[in-house]
């Protein structure tokens, strides 16, 4: 691995962070620990952590900590924790949480998600990983030609592959599943929701579930 610089504008936004964020202080010293003592490993699942916050996707503060330290050392990390910390980051793209985007960001979004492919040499499951954050982005923007079109050649390379982590299976079928929602197609959107219900943790699904029982009520 060649050596990685980490810039001063790094530390610097750590630090607004500290004072924006000091309920998150103790996460953000341990990142930059991290990058001092060039602990990658550490880092991006500290990052991971991070950008799960609620009030950080809310902000604009994740876009910016991609574009300053991030985006520095994104080689180093494992390519599908990468991901994770990518999945929660376009969120910032609308400041709302789980995919329910402002089409006017999303334009961004995408851009974001294309100099990304650009930038890393993906060849395992984070490539498939970023073509479903592609499609969400499509999906949003109404252009449904193409997010179909991401949809089936997902579809073919699941079949053809095999111990897919369960993080793609789970995204792919939501994916297909708000596809089939806003084609109106609430058989196939009814069987996507049941596969994406079937690969999300236990806690989760009990939460969605129950969270759908309410809404219907009221």
């Amino acid at each position: 691995m060649s050596y990685v610089q980490i810039s001063k504008e790094s530390f610097e936004f750590l630090k607004i962070l500290k004072s924006k964020y000091p309920h998150y202080f103790d996460i953000l010293e341990s990142i930059e620990t991290g990058l001092n003592l060039r602990l990658w490993n550490r880092i991006s699942d500290d990052l991971i952590v991070l950008t799960e916050k609620s009030d950080l996707k809310q902000s604009q503060d994740l876009i910016i900590l991609y574009s300053s330290l991030i985006m520095s050392v994104e080689s180093t990390f494992n390519p599908m924790k990468l991901m994770l910390i990518i999945q929660n980051v376009i969120v910032n793209y609308s400041g709302m949480l789980h995919f329910i985007y402002s089409i006017g960001n999303m334009e961004e979004a995408l851009v974001f998600l294309e100099n990304l492919e650009q930038r890393l040499n993906q060849k395992g499951e984070e490539k498939l990983f970023l073509r479903i954050l592609k499609g969400f982005c499509y999906l949003n923007l109404n252009r449904l030609y193409e997010c179909e079109e991401i949809i089936k050649s997902l579809k073919v390379q699941l079949e053809k592959s095999f111990e897919v982590d369960q993080i793609i299976y789970s995204n792919y079928y939501k994916l297909s599943a708000f596809f089939s929602e806003k084609r109106q197609d609430y058989d196939e959107f009814y069987n996507n929701s049941l596969q994406f219900l079937a690969y999300v943790k236990e806690g989760v699904r009990l939460y969605l579930i129950f969270s759908k029982f309410l809404m219907r009520r009221n």
